[in-house]
């Protein structure tokens, strides 16, 4: 992380939790997206109250992650954007799925299903995601 978890702690979380005080206090859920390895301060993003963490969890292990945070917090998933969606096949789109569903998928905290398209992304592995999203997304 560039800024220290002390230091985050310090100056970052009080703000974060009058800010998200102030939006669950009037009707609002709380998202919160970050990239890299962040496995310091998940605790405190629950802890200041987000609802929905947008994360990298495969850099910090799906499971680990979802054993540790699940059922606190609902998950947007990242699916692998850098070989799964542009590159996989069908079947790997679907355990790259079921490994969501898996890790999070199983917890009332919740989970969106969510992967990001770019232009390397054919439409067929667009339609392989949302098929997976479809059958393998209930809990």
């Amino acid at each position: 992380m560039i800024i220290s978890p002390e230091n985050r702690r310090e100056f970052f979380k009080p703000v974060y939790a009058e800010m998200s005080g102030a939006l669950r206090n009037n009707g609002g859920d709380v998202g919160f997206h970050t990239d890299g390895y962040t496995w310091e301060i998940m605790g405190d993003l629950i802890e200041v109250g987000v609802n929905n963490i947008n994360l990298q969890t495969h850099i910090m292990g799906n499971r680990r992650v979802g054993k540790e945070f699940g059922g606190k917090v609902c998950f947007t998933t990242d699916l692998d954007r850098q070989y799964i969606l542009p590159w996989g096949t069908r079947q790997e789109i679907w355990d790259e799925v079921q490994e969501m569903m898996d890790s999070f998928g199983r917890f009332d905290g919740g989970i969106i299903l969510r992967g990001e398209i770019n232009q390397d992304v054919s439409l067929e592995n667009i339609r392989h995601m949302y098929e997976a999203f479809y059958e393998l997304g209930k809990y």
